[in-house]
């Protein structure tokens, strides 16, 4: 009875010591499982990750200003308001997008519903795929869940502040995070697409932002209205022809250069110059070009703005056909992401690149920095 006794203490102690194995074990998956996930929580425009963030960026040749304004502008292209359409594209300041959003004739809650999330994801491939310094820091979120942690949006965010408790665990959010979620899954393809790529580490070193055409606002042809020596100029284009007609005192073609508001005739005015010389033009050209693009963005905020968002990024004019003020390559040419196989010597890129630095360093934009309410 005895030996009986003792086995069963001895049964009793391990069963104890098994439970308490299986207990601890429970508790340490447990406690992964918490691990497991990881957060990167943003809200408000100077997050990256948020709509209302300043970024330039193009799709199917319009250009926006952020990824509201595309999201905005595409509901309009669903229920066809193109009315209300281009008032958001002429709009740059994010809660009046949204607000103009919210005005889209004939909505239908279920229609927009079925495309919304396409819409997002869609423009913020643009953003993030055109914009090199927004593309590092998404892919440096890699392994955490992105979460707009927006106390007021249950839809898009978690109508939690990052500081709540709450936020920390899945299970306690009260919104969707949609905006959160379709982030996370554009990061994971973009980082699938992107491995084993060769030119992953030489990104690292030079960063390029690439522009071409009058939509963007680097562009020679931007429709930006400015004003030197009491004289207007509606685009830095119309600045250079004029001063070229001015170094070789063409005062009839200079007139016209200054009567003519399309760019291309403008140019094409601008070779028609009498007694021009390729090295007196030459000595001049690049001075003309900066001072005419100091003045077009210290004279416009939003374009400002957008030249200043380019920081820690060289500006590359993607021309395919101009070798002298471009790199004679299109930017999706894989040679166009390698200073070293250029074509061309890039002095546009080059001008609002140094232009870019100095104005940064002049405290530019400073003051015009202003905060913002939830997005989407």
């Amino acid at each position: 009875m005895l030996k009986r006794a003792c086995l069963s203490k001895k049964s009793a102690y391990f069963v104890s010591r098994v439970c308490l194995r299986e207990q601890s074990a429970m508790a340490t998956a447990s406690e992964q499982n918490e691990v497991k996930e990881r957060f990167t929580f943003f809200w408000l425009k100077d997050s990256p990750f948020s709509q209302f963030h300043p970024s330039w960026f193009k799709v199917d040749d319009i250009m926006y200003c952020c990824a509201e304004q595309y999201m905005m502008y595409q509901k309009a292209v669903v229920f066809e308001d193109h009315e209300i359409g281009q008032q958001i594209l002429e709009t740059d300041v994010p809660p009046e997008i949204k607000a103009l959003g919210r005005q889209v004739r004939n909505y239908d809650d279920d229609i927009w519903n079925a495309h919304c999330q396409r819409v997002v994801k869609e423009g913020n491939r643009s953003k993030f795929t055109q914009n090199p310094l927004l593309l590092k820091k998404l892919l440096a979120t890699k392994g955490t869940t992105l979460v707009e942690a927006s106390p007021n949006d249950t839809k898009w965010g978690i109508g939690l502040h990052e500081k709540n408790p709450k936020a920390f665990n899945r299970s306690t959010w009260r919104g969707q995070n949609l905006l959160g979620a379709i982030l996370t899954e554009l990061r994971d393809e973009l980082l699938t697409e992107m491995a084993g790529s060769s030119e992953e580490s030489n990104s690292e070193e030079e960063q390029f932002t690439f522009f071409f055409r009058k939509e963007s606002p680097f562009s020679q042809f931007h429709p930006a209205e400015f004003k030197v020596d009491d004289v207007t100029f509606n685009c830095a284009e119309q600045y250079m022809m004029y001063q070229k007609a001015v170094v070789f005192e063409d005062h009839a073609i200079g007139q016209q250069i200054l009567e003519c508001d399309v760019p291309p005739q403008i140019k094409a005015l601008g070779r028609q110059v009498r007694n021009y010389n390729d090295d007196v033009w030459n000595a001049h050209c690049q001075r003309v070009v900066k001072e005419g693009n100091r003045a077009k963005f210290t004279q416009n905020p939003h374009l400002r703005k957008a030249l200043l968002a380019t920081q820690g990024t060289t500006l590359v004019e993607a021309s395919p056909r101009d070798r002298k003020w471009g790199i004679g390559l299109s930017e999706k040419n894989m040679k166009a992401h390698n200073r070293k196989t250029w074509r061309g010597q890039n002095l546009l890129g080059a001008i609002l690149t140094e232009l870019r630095d100095e104005l940064i360093a002049e405290g530019a934009g400073s003051s015009g920095e202003s905060s913002s309410d939830d997005q989407t």
